[in-house]
């Protein structure tokens, strides 16, 4: 109808076109049995689509069928492109822009793309690639401990989960990143391959954790949002294995909703370690529900940009770009803390 799918059109303005219903009255939707099967093969997990027109002269187009969408692992390079085109609506329409994405390359991707572009600057305008729990949360706990250190020796990022029953999109992630994962050494990002296993540990965690086992190198945002404006030679990052079972579970159905807010009763900690020399300043937040907080976030960021509370423009971080401690004591967190001297 209109030749384009923008999320514009997702608005009741526009579905209440009616020609849009009487499209809908001319479709037949059916199901693929083989597509199902690979959609739940995870070796494939195939997205596919088919789509036939059929005309009232009874001829009919040919049958145009996708297994793999852009974003599907084996169309990376097709979908970064994609993703980067939407910087560039806002880039023409001078208007800010905040993305909750996950994905540490797609997130590196973003940041060295228009880290230095003059025309984010002149625009003057706010371009965040991460404002989510991932990527947002430990740089402004980070931000937080580090106060009026000019730099750190190292930043730790340890998070602890009780459960961790993913969304599609984690699960699609998790495998287009192929265990592959963003680490900060030597003062510079690298990718590691997926076929070096991560190393493992110990992490004492407050209550409610206590003691866990961990796994390092974590492919966290975080490490590449941290990195972007806090001066440090390393960051660590871990999670504790525990909810990893559920990451690999073939049955899990996503969070489910357990108050009347919408969140589930998962439970998150995330404490961050500052060391300078002999020197070292924490941080933590305590909450429910990972996915469910990416929104207060992002709307918290958005709300003190449109007011004019920021502190810098053009492609930043959460913790580069506002008051970490205030932006903290705003989000509906059960307990934050930190120490910075």
């Amino acid at each position: 109808i209109f030749g384009r799918l923008t999320a514009d059109d997702y608005n009741d303005s526009v579905a209440a076109d009616p020609r849009i219903d009487a499209l809908r009255e001319k479709m037949t939707v059916v199901e693929n049995k083989q597509f199902t099967k690979d959609y739940f093969d995870p070796e494939k997990r195939y997205i596919g689509n088919s789509v036939q027109v059929f005309f009232k002269d009874g001829t009919s187009t040919e049958k145009v069928s996708i297994d793999y969408p852009i974003g599907h692992r084996k169309r990376r390079a097709e979908g970064i492109p994609v993703l980067l085109k939407k910087f560039e609506a806002a880039l023409r329409a001078g208007i800010p822009y905040l993305d909750v994405t996950g994905e540490g390359l797609v997130a590196m991707s973003t940041f060295d793309t228009y880290r230095d572009d003059p025309r984010v600057k002149e625009a003057g305008i706010v371009v965040a690639p991460v404002m989510a729990f991932y990527g947002a949360l430990g740089d402004l706990l980070a931000t937080a401990a580090m106060g009026d250190w000019p730099a750190a020796d190292e930043i730790t990022v340890a998070v602890a989960l009780d459960s961790w029953h993913p969304t599609r999109g984690t699960l699609l992630a998790g495998r287009r990143r192929a265990g592959r994962r963003v680490v900060f050494r030597d003062h510079r990002l690298q990718v590691l391959p997926g076929d070096t296993p991560p190393p493992h540990g110990r992490w004492t965690f407050s209550a409610p954790f206590g003691p866990q086992d961990v796994v390092g190198e974590f492919s966290t945002t975080d490490v590449i949002t941290i990195s972007r404006h806090l001066p440090t030679a390393r960051i660590d990052t871990y999670l504790n294995t525990a909810p990893l079972a559920d990451l690999g579970d073939p049955h899990t159905e996503g969070p489910r909703a357990a108050d009347a807010d919408g969140r589930s009763d998962q439970v998150f900690l995330v404490e961050v370690v500052v060391r300078r020399g002999q020197r070292q300043r924490r941080a933590a937040a305590r909450g429910r529900d990972i996915y469910a907080i990416t929104a207060p976030i992002v709307v918290e960021a958005a709300e003190r940009i449109l007011t004019g509370r920021t502190r810098a423009t053009g492609v930043i971080t959460a913790g580069e770009g506002f008051d970490a401690e205030d932006f903290l004591r705003a989000l509906p967190l059960d307990d934050v803390s930190w120490d910075a001297g």
